[in-house]
């Protein structure tokens, strides 16, 4: 049987291919890797390239916090298969990253409930943090779950 998240991960994919100008498919899931979805933890990898770079040369502050929102919502949505919208966010940038640099990307679920918290910490290959996120979410109405679906394509309740 194939985990939540592991399924979440393939209808994720399959959203990308479909629909690959929106934003968060054009900007995030085209060049992050969703590696794996488990137990309320994401395990993701980027390479930056100039796309996600500012005139420095350095990765954007606003790629990062488009990938902690995200990512967090979908750490979430792997976990409880429940669609939640961001109330806030918070991020830390610590360091530079720079064009060819791997990233490594791993949100965690701190709080389960009709407020979750999720947090995001990116590093780099020697193991540095370069950002570090926070990410409140407020689960969407029983009427807005079954938008998963529609959207994503993505039944959480499936026991495949």
């Amino acid at each position: 049987m194939a985990s939540r998240g592991l399924r979440l991960i393939k209808a994720l994919q399959s959203y990308t291919r479909s629909k690959p100008n929106q934003f968060d498919t054009s900007i995030i899931l085209n060049k992050v890797n969703i590696n794996s979805l488990s137990g309320g933890v994401s395990r993701s990898t980027f390479t930056v390239d100039r796309s996600m770079c500012n005139g420095g040369d350095t990765l954007h502050g606003g790629f990062i916090a488009a990938c902690v929102d995200a990512l967090s919502t979908f750490a979430h949505l792997g976990t409880t298969g429940k669609i939640a919208w961001t109330m806030g966010l918070n991020v830390d940038f610590i360091s530079a990253a720079r064009i060819g640099e791997e990233i490594t990307v791993e949100t965690s679920v701190l709080r389960q409930g009709n407020l979750p918290i999720v947090e995001a910490s990116f590093k780099n290959t020697e193991g540095a943090l370069v950002a570090r996120g926070t990410t409140t979410l407020l689960n969407g109405s029983d009427k807005y779950q079954k938008m998963v679906k529609d959207v994503y394509h993505f039944d959480p309740e499936e026991t495949v």
